[in-house]
């Protein structure tokens, strides 16, 4: 889907995930940082953007844990450890949760993180 968007097509799709990149970083709000902040900021408000969280609730994924690495029940995006979860635990509890996703909603969820070994 991407690389069918132009530029400006991109910074409407994606601009609740770049209106809050952008003032994360406290980028002065200028040119096309002011149009990407005021595009996310009307996605946000008006819901057009669902989020990782709410995929992983829709899938019903929300708690959801595999050993002892858990589906966080306080935000969906985030795994966490409920005592001795193992990097299997993570790794597969992350790769079901994509593969969930994936299934029901076509959405291919990515980490933010860098899986090594």
């Amino acid at each position: 889907m991407e690389g069918d968007l132009s530029g400006e097509e991109m910074i409407w799709h994606f601009g609740e995930l770049a209106a809050i990149a952008t003032v994360a970083d406290i980028v002065e709000l200028t040119g096309e940082n002011r149009l990407i902040v005021q595009r996310g900021l009307e996605c946000i408000s008006l819901g057009e953007q669902i989020g990782v969280k709410a995929l992983i609730e829709a899938a019903g994924l929300k708690g959801l844990t595999i050993g002892g690495a858990q589906v966080s029940e306080k935000h969906a995006g985030f795994i966490v450890n409920r005592g001795g979860a193992t990097a299997s635990d993570i790794l597969s509890l992350i790769k079901h949760v994509q593969a969930r996703v994936k299934a029901q909603t076509g959405v291919t969820l990515e980490t933010e993180i860098r899986l090594i070994g």
